[in-house]
């Protein structure tokens, strides 16, 4: 029998063949030019052409009246609602409710006669930034209540020439980190060229924004890099002006001496024309207090037009990735060489330069990384002079370096990783306050050996002399109208619009009265017919399949019978296999609506169904995945034809602490009349859910009996480990406190098990009884990617984990999304009916519902998390010695919690609805007895477990 794996397969593989057979028939018709019905066709004006269009563009639009202001900013919502939560984009923490109304006033003030710069054009703004009534959460939901009460200076001048505020960007909590975007009031935003991958941070809501067309430009905020490194990943320009140049009133300062509002938009021009309004002295703001004579006078935008590259003279940094900086804040050299899906890139935007005439000379070993460094301690009026002083000896007019050394990281790995050239992006430009811009490289090849199998953005750093912002964007602007880097994101394309479908319905209306016609060509007749057919059944399709088959596609049908329509036969006399003649286009008539050319309309189709291949290749090749039964035999095929060299998750099993309140070794007391114990249970389940390999962690003194209870009878179905838990296994450094004699906890536990551990792996008691289906769920998740910090918690219901016997210590788990955001201690839990009440740390007792999640210890964990937890060991057991020397111990939930809250991991919550077993009191154990006693009555375990 063939799986439905397989049916999937071959059917991916016959959409692909459909879709290289579409991308030929259309483009036999790429180069056919207009007759009037075309003509027509490509004089509409749709919500297709306002998707990367400049704002230039899109201003001459509504002077024409071709557009409104509430139909663009309309279009904007309704891809946010579309896209931005669907996709986990999760660029928006707050869409600006009166947006349209905001709209329609711009419309009805160009009804007046009014102007405006911006007169209704959409603008996103990242949410430290304040808008009048809408809330400033700086990243943190406790704070969602808050609204502002008045605008920013950035953004009241922005509002006067009539902008549209459309909405506050997410960002990384109080901006504190460069790599994720990541909050409280937002959640966690994803690259849209890549939904796994980081759009970095702190203004990655803002580069989503205007990457996917959810605003035409936005504002945030750069401290270290938080503008400049979401637009790398976002295939847009950051703009970083100089210090003081724009009002700083309204923001949420992190660091006084570094902060800038900056602006994300997709073009230099977008980018000078919003820095024209922005910039300027602000009476109210001590920064800004010589941004007019920083200025002077310069109209930013006026000063782009026709720069030419031709004789100038920039700097590259050539090893400007050399170097990185690590967890403790010092740089760490590293390799000088660009991943081979990144060089292409840069070769390619260096090549944008010295094709068109510029002169780039390497100037490593002027602005070397202690050069800079040294920067960062002098005064800033010096460090510029320093600068200016270089700039001029090597006659450049500005600096280019590459400020990534690599695409974006997968998200959940993102944080703590420190793999760009933090000196540079994070050092250079902030202390000295010079203006820099990021511009796109493009995007990078696939690399599917390292997990890249997307095309990613990446940009160029180009920094300036401090207070020639001109020069600077005069550069950028020359750059980007030389070059051809700029691609929206795939994941977020047109959708359905009204205009098309309009002139769709007329056109078919058309197409019957010209079939009528008694002398049509028999073969003209066939052809408009079978075209008709084909339109008429997507103008049948309901709003999400016209959507899911992308404008590009719609439209290229209708372009189809336009062409046949305008070049009908109605000779009979036409041989039938001619091909019509089709009237040559006139260029001077090309319209706006063809600005991306015909390529990208006729590919639409077939790139469309090469992602929906993808997608149901990649169901297929889940659905093709065999039972757990069989889950051996598949993944030593996978290993032998190299495509997926992942090594089995491993189970380890914590023995080595004494049941203080049981009053014995209750790991290894029998649980039934054949002796089995606990543990042979567990790794009964284990063995059902696929693990093969199991580590017991013990003391050195216990291997005897362990050995005897249990490791000597398992040994012929698992691969057995030993680890000896040592009370001596200490940092360098510490040494065992006088009168210690228990084991240092749980997390001291895992982290002896490091140089044994190269796989994902799962953590349990040894005295808790889990059941088959935590076992399950925990072997599927550790079957996923091993990434550093992606880790499972079994949880379960507090109902199923109490006894009747006394009271037990819980850790109960805050739960967001299937993702645990906090693990809190609770003491002296006791049932109370189906719920339960603990005693808080004031002596009261408080109630806690019965469906509370909480955490039994069983955890999974990628296969660093043992090294993890002995590096984090130190500042824990430096902190617990002076508190409590004797008692201190090392929780393995504790590291988890601080993680989480540190953003280094994230914790998926498998939670099972089984009752959880265990030994806290010698009455527990009959207890325990009784009910496995059930479970082999009624199937669920054989009598005798190994035989």
């Amino acid at each position: 029998m063939i799986s439905s794996g397989t049916w999937i397969k071959r059917i991916c593989t016959l959409m692909l063949c459909v879709c290289i057979i579409l991308s030929v028939s259309f483009f036999s018709y790429a180069d056919t030019l207009p007759g009037p019905r075309q003509q027509r066709l490509d004089e509409l004006f749709t919500t297709e052409d306002l998707l990367d269009a400049p704002i230039s563009e899109l201003i001459a639009a509504m002077e024409e009246g071709r557009i409104t202001s509430e139909a663009l900013v309309g279009m904007y919502l309704e891809r946010i609602e579309t896209y931005d939560k669907q996709l986990t984009l999760n660029s928006f923490i707050t869409v600006n409710p009166n947006a349209l109304d905001e709209a329609r006033a711009a419309d009805e003030a160009r009804a007046r006669g009014e102007s405006g710069i911006l007169l209704g054009i959409p603008i996103a703004v990242k949410d430290n930034i304040d808008v009048k009534g809408l809330p400033t959460t700086n990243g943190y939901s406790g704070i969602l209540g808050y609204k502002a009460s008045a605008d920013s200076t950035a953004v009241s001048r922005l509002r006067a020439e009539g902008a549209v505020i459309i909405g506050k960007c997410n960002m990384s909590a109080g901006s504190m980190s460069g790599t994720v975007t990541r909050s409280s009031s937002g959640g966690v935003s994803h690259n849209p060229y890549d939904i796994t991958r980081t759009p970095a941070g702190s203004s990655g809501g803002s580069a989503i924004a205007v990457t996917c067309n959810f605003a035409a430009a936005a504002l945030g905020s750069d401290t270290n890099s938080s503008i400049r490194r979401p637009a790398s990943f976002a295939n847009i320009y950051g703009y970083r002006p100089s210090a003081g140049l724009v009002s700083r009133k309204g923001l949420r300062v992190t660091h006084g001496l570094y902060d800038t509002i900056g602006i994300l938009a997709r073009t230099a021009e977008d980018t000078a024309l919003i820095l024209d309004i922005i910039s300027g002295t602000d009476s109210a703001d001590r920064y800004s207090s010589s941004a007019d004579q920083i200025k002077n006078g310069t109209v930013y935008s006026e000063s782009l037009d026709n720069f030419p590259l031709q004789g100038i003279k920039i700097g590259y940094v050539s090893n400007s990735f050399g170097y990185y900086v690590n967890g403790s804040g010092k740089a760490v050299s590293k390799p000088t060489e660009l991943s081979a899906a990144v060089k292409g890139m840069v070769d390619n935007a260096l090549e944008v330069f010295t094709s068109n005439g510029a002169e780039l000379v390497d100037v490593s070993e002027y602005f070397t990384e202690p050069f800079i460094r040294r920067l960062r301690w002098r005064s800033a009026s010096n460090a510029r002079k320093d600068v200016k002083n270089a700039f001029e000896e090597l006659g450049i007019s500005a600096l280019v370096y590459v400020s990534q050394t690599d695409v974006p990281e997968i998200e959940r790995k993102a944080i703590g990783r420190y793999d760009n050239p933090s000196c540079y992006i994070n050092i250079f430009s902030p202390s000295v306050g010079l203006p820099e811009i990021m511009v796109p490289m493009g995007l990078s090849g696939t690399d599917p050996d390292r997990g890249v199998t997307e095309p990613m953005p990446l940009g160029l750093s180009i920094t300036g002399l401090y207070g020639d912002d001109a020069t600077l964007l005069a550069i950028a602007s020359a750059y980007g109208r030389l070059s051809d880097m700029r691609h929206m994101p795939q994941t977020t394309p047109a959708l359905a619009d009204s205009t098309l479908e309009q002139f769709a319905q007329e056109l078919l209306t058309e197409a019957d009265g010209l079939l009528s016609a008694p002398d049509l060509s028999q073969k003209s007749f066939r052809q408009i017919t079978d075209a008709r057919n084909n339109l008429e059944a997507l103008s049948m399709t309901e709003e999400e399949g016209k959507q899911a088959v992308s404008v590009a596609m719609y439209r290229n049908t209708v372009e189809r019978l336009c062409i046949l329509m305008d070049s009908a036969e109605f000779s009979e006399t036409q041989p039938e296999d001619d091909i019509p003649a089709v009237p040559e286009p006139d260029p001077e008539t090309e319209p706006f609506i063809k600005r991306y050319g015909n390529v990208l309309l006729i590919t639409g189709a077939s790139t469309v169904l090469l992602i929906a291949a993808i997608a149901l290749l990649s169901i297929g090749l889940r659905s093709g995945v065999p039972s757990d039964t069989n889950k051996k035999t598949y993944n030593n095929d996978v290993d032998k034809e190299g495509k997926n060299n992942m090594k089995k998750p491993v189970l380890v099993i914590m023995a080595a602490g004494m049941g203080s309140r049981f009053g014995g070794l209750k790991q290894i007391a029998p649980v039934d009349d054949s002796g089995h114990i606990i543990m042979d249970y567990s790794l009964y389940d284990a063995k059902r859910a696929g693990f093969e390999k199991v580590v017991f962690v013990i003391k050195k003194e216990l291997e005897a009996d362990f050995r005897a209870a249990i490791g000597d009878r398992i040994a012929g179905s698992f691969d057995v480990s030993y680890v000896f838990q040592d009370i001596s296994d200490l940092p360098e450094g510490f040494s065992v406190p006088e009168g210690r004699v228990k084991p240092w906890g749980t997390g001291h536990a895992v982290a002896s098990c490091r140089d044994v551990i190269d796989a994902p792996f799962a953590v349990i008691n040894a005295d808790d009884f889990y059941g088959r289906s935590a076992f399950e769920m925990i072997y599927r998740f550790l079957s996923g990617p091993d990434e550093s910090g992606r880790y499972g918690m079994v949880g379960f219901r507090l109902r199923n984990t109490l006894t009747e016997n006394g009271s037990v210590a819980r850790g109960q788990c805050s739960v967001e999304n299937g993702l645990l955001t906090d693990v809190t201690e609770r003491i002296e839990i006791y049932p109370r009916g189906n719920d339960a009440e603990y005693r808080a740390e004031d002596g009261s007792m408080v109630e806690i519902s019965g469906d509370t999640v909480v955490s039994m210890n069983f955890w999974g964990f990628s296969s660093d998390m043992a090294k993890t937890l002995w590096e984090r060991f130190p500042a824990y057991l430096e902190a617990g010695l002076a508190k409590d020397p004797v008692k201190f111990e090392y929780y393995l939930p504790s590291v988890v919690n601080d993680q989480i809250k540190d953003g280094t991991c994230t914790v998926t919550v498998l939670t099972c609805e089984d009752s959880w077993h265990g030994v806290t009191y010698t009455d527990d154990l009959p207890d325990l007895k009784k009910a496995i006693s059930r479970m082999r009555e009624d199937g669920t375990y054989p009598v005798s477990l190994w035989d």
